[in-house]
């Protein structure tokens, strides 16, 4: 069970992480 949680947030942060690389992308294009 704890294996999967830490699988779950390395996701959740892979993920967040991939979302602000895209607003700072965005953002650049402006």
């Amino acid at each position: 069970m704890g294996e999967e949680n830490r699988h779950l947030r390395r996701v959740y942060a892979e993920m967040s992480m991939q979302k602000g690389l895209l607003k700072v992308a965005l953002g650049k294009k402006r």
